[in-house]
């Protein structure tokens, strides 16, 4: 992982508490939190704040996480989706502290959209052959 703080003119590793550097997914939440999912045997999810170097670990905080993508919503602050290659969704609405298992179309979704209503994260996701579904998270 490489980060440049001048519009690309110079690069500097930010990878220290990666078990790999191959990067498959990577989010920026509102709060300038950094969020990355790693092509490790097993995936490793990860969190870097306040523009550090250092990477943590979430694994352990990611309920059966098995590798896959992570979106992280504008609004509200704070929202994360990780969809993982079973098709599992979590759902985090407090910037990774707790996690929830949503219960996914078949299939899993193939594509993702996330907003705010009355207070309420909304997921809309779509499916190959399965439709489109709603989920909303208070």
């Amino acid at each position: 992982m490489w980060k440049s703080e001048d519009r690309g003119l110079h690069w500097t590793a930010v990878n220290k508490g990666m078990l790999d550097v191959g990067v498959e997914s990577i989010a920026v939440s509102s709060d300038d939190t950094v969020y990355a999912v790693t092509g490790a045997s097993p995936p490793q999810p990860l969190r870097r704040r306040d523009k550090g170097s250092i990477w943590t670990d979430l694994a352990t905080a990611v309920p059966s996480f098995s590798g896959g993508t992570l979106w992280a919503a504008s609004d509200p602050p704070g929202a994360l989706f990780l969809v993982d290659h079973k098709g599992q969704v979590d759902v985090s609405c407090d910037g990774d502290d707790h996690w929830l298992v949503l219960v996914a179309p078949t299939g899993g979704p193939s594509s993702l959209i996330t907003f705010s209503a009355d207070g309420s994260v909304v997921l809309l996701a779509g499916s190959e052959g399965s439709g489109a579904f709603r989920a909303s998270v208070h």
